[in-house]
């Protein structure tokens, strides 16, 4: 285990694997003491450490260190942990491998959005958006991810985080700016037309507004192969 500690800590992943490999650790359910002296897995005293590499924590991850429902201090998740930190694709990799982006800590109810945008992470608030976090969620004190921000002095981001809650209520309201980035993201992944993009973007999000809009632009056949 101190091998893997000591890996961890100089961020080698081979390190990491050698170590559970000589030793025959069993990863998921060793504990060791993270920053609040506490007994944590592994993987959550990876994360507690902010500049813990990305792919130390997927070996972990590899080797059966399970993450769903892994918790530490006032039941801070990884990803709790990840995110106030503003780790973008520390966080996509823990969303992928079973956290639950919507848990919430025992000490004031935030969830991991909460945590990025108390930290000022319009980046991380993004990605967790985008791979369903509930913008509209409150902590404790019944306060939203964008009042958070804006709490702690971070008003561009209060603002964004505004308008993703209006995409998530279900009211067919455009934000004209991400639909122009998730539209571009689309074609540029795929040989599709610009219309066809928006278009599918309308049929995801369930927007009528959005499949007329695309309908009416040019190259969109409704009864052709969409990706060619």
């Amino acid at each position: 285990v101190g091998a893997i500690v000591a890996a961890i800590g100089v961020g080698s992943e081979e390190g990491v694997v050698w170590g559970a490999k000589k030793y025959a650790v069993d990863v998921e359910n060793v504990r060791v003491k993270g920053l609040f002296n506490v007994d944590v897995p592994l993987i959550h005293f990876a994360v507690e450490r902010g500049f813990v590499r990305s792919a130390v924590v997927g070996v972990l991850v590899a080797l059966g260190d399970g993450v769903r429902g892994v918790v530490g201090v006032y039941d801070c998740t990884p990803l709790h942990w990840a995110a106030g930190r503003g780790r973008t694709v520390l966080c996509r990799m823990l969303v992928g491998a079973g956290v639950d982006v919507e848990a919430k800590t025992a000490d004031d109810g935030g969830t991991a959005l909460h945590e990025a945008a108390r930290n000022g992470h319009m980046r991380v608030c993004e990605v967790l958006v985008g791979v369903g976090a509930n913008v509209v969620a409150v902590n404790n004190e019944g306060r939203t991810a964008a009042e958070v921000a804006q709490a702690n002095g971070h008003a561009a981001l209060s603002e964004r985080l505004g308008t993703m809650t209006r995409w998530g209520t279900g009211d067919d309201v455009v934000d004209e700016r991400r639909l122009v980035e998730t539209v571009a993201d689309v074609v540029g992944d795929r040989e599709c037309s610009y219309g066809s993009a928006v278009v599918g973007v309308g049929i995801e999000r369930g927007s009528v507004e959005l499949v007329r809009r695309g309908v009416g632009m040019r190259n969109v056949d409704l009864n052709g192969s969409v990706w060619g």
